[in-house]
């Protein structure tokens, strides 16, 4: 039987996998050769490359309008980091949190390209770490800090899809086209351009995941630790290790974070977390900037700032509790449903299980979604982090795990959150970019609770829609 298929060295070994599971079960809809690349997964590659060589046109047109690197770094978010890298390399570490040294110390950094006027000083509001961690590079030129700052961030994202290829592996078209949109999703573009921190966000994010499948929970404990960059992400991701009965995992992370916490006290001093906590309440509902606005946000308090903030603003906080809450429990149902039939689709037998398991799998993509949509603070560019829950559901839509119709829906909401994303910086109407991106959000997020909670949910193998369809 397998003489029907020619032996051809370059064959994809995954591709391979899924034709001779296809051969096995009397199917012959695979027909296409595994070197063959479709029109569609042509065009996605085109799109994906020219759009990343036009951002990297307005990057550098970007730069140079600001009068070169110094002056380009004065004008990204990276001025926070520097504010508190600079802070801690002038010796004033337990002040790292106090607004006007603060303010002192990014009149500085900005100095003498421009200066703070009234409040719109961009605070430092990360945890302490990273200013840490950069403050040996502020005896350099800032740009320079930037510069490496931006390439480790880099690194990070490609990692990030590296990790994700080795939990879900596709063929190598899949692979291609997955791993280019990723790339060039405009957010993972922006978050590099203003020296945020995302990718590493997104880097512990994916590694936590993949150590889990590979029952490494030390490592997935120690992943955690750069997803908690974003504290306002760490609760959906906390709560799905508890639902998971992690336990080891949820240990070696909290005595890790215990330990880089009292580690920052002998810079910092003792009582940095409550002066932490404390700046994050002063500026929690800052509005002096399109850094700190709700507006801005594609998430619940973005979407309720959008609708009932121009005629009820005492609405959108509970609007936002509610959704959140009510978000959180959608995923804690579909965790409870998806293990009443966590191995009811799936043959023991086929190849797949060793990376394929919807209960799993999906319940990750789901969290993913739920984390972003629940965020208190989210902007633009942190929309990096669905890229995650992106990867998870393209894969199985080009897997064959899915059927035809239900695969396409998923191409069709996947691309649109792709073309979507440029909406976030080029469209005047905030509205405009958030009420659709957040509605997008909320329906893959229904989908796939969906598919984990209700039998008779297509997640049977369906190898006739093959890995090199896409």
């Amino acid at each position: 039987m397998r003489a029907n298929f020619p032996d051809d060295p370059t064959t994809d070994p995954v591709e391979l996998e899924r034709r001779l599971i296809a051969e096995s079960r009397g199917e012959t809809s695979i027909r296409r050769p595994a070197s063959a690349w479709p029109l569609s997964s042509k065009l996605a590659i085109a799109l994906s490359l020219a759009l990343v060589a036009g951002y990297l046109l307005i990057w550098a047109s970007t730069v140079q309008g600001k009068g070169g690197p110094e002056g380009y770094v004065r004008d990204t978010d990276f001025v926070s980091t520097l504010t508190g890298a600079q802070i801690i390399r002038d010796g004033n570490g337990q002040e790292l949190y106090d607004p006007n040294m603060q303010r002192a110390a990014q009149n500085r950094v900005l100095s003498p390209y421009k200066t703070l006027t009234d409040n719109n000083i961009l605070p430092y509001n990360h945890l302490p770490f990273e200013a840490i961690l950069v403050a040996p590079l502020t005896e350099t030129r800032y740009w320079f800090a930037f510069a490496a700052w931006t390439l480790a961030a880099g690194l990070a994202m490609g990692v990030a899809v590296g990790i994700l290829d080795a939990a879900l592996p596709v063929s190598r078209v899949a692979g291609w086209v997955l791993s280019l949109a990723a790339c060039s999703y405009l957010p993972v573009i922006r978050s590099l351009m203003l020296g945020q921190n995302s990718a590493f966000v997104l880097m512990g994010l994916c590694a936590t995941y993949l150590s889990l499948k590979r029952n490494r929970e030390g490592w997935a404990g120690a992943a955690m630790l750069l997803v908690a960059l974003k504290p306002q992400v760490l609760p959906v991701v906390l709560l799905v290790l508890v639902l998971g009965r992690h336990r080891r995992a949820l240990a070696v992370f909290f005595s890790l974070f215990a330990a880089l916490c009292v580690g920052a006290m002998f810079v910092l001093g003792p009582g940095w977390p409550v002066q932490y906590v404390a700046l994050l309440l002063s500026v929690a509902g800052g509005q002096d900037s399109g850094a700190i606005s709700p507006a801005i946000m594609h998430n619940w308090r973005g979407l309720a700032t959008q609708l009932l903030g121009g005629w009820a603003p005492g609405l959108v906080t509970p609007v936002f509790l509610l959704l959140s809450a009510a978000s959180v429990a959608m995923l804690a149902w579909a965790w409870v449903r998806s293990r009443r039939h966590a191995t009811g689709h799936i043959e023991e037998a086929d190849l797949f299980v060793q990376h394929y398991r919807p209960s799993t799998d999906l319940l990750w993509a789901l969290a993913g979604i739920v984390a972003v949509l629940t965020s208190y603070h989210l902007n633009p560019h942190d929309l990096t982090l669905l890229i995650f829950p992106a990867w998870i559901i393209g894969a199985y839509a080009v897997s064959g795990v899915w059927g035809r119709a239900w695969s396409r829906l998923w191409y069709g909401m996947l691309w649109a959150g792709y073309l979507l994303a440029p909406l976030t910086l080029y469209s005047e109407n905030s509205a405009l970019a958030v009420v659709p991106s957040v509605l997008l959000m909320a329906l893959a997020a229904c989908l796939l609770a969906l598919q984990l909670g209700v039998e008779g949910t297509p997640t049977e193998p369906n190898v006739g829609v093959s890995l090199s369809s896409g």
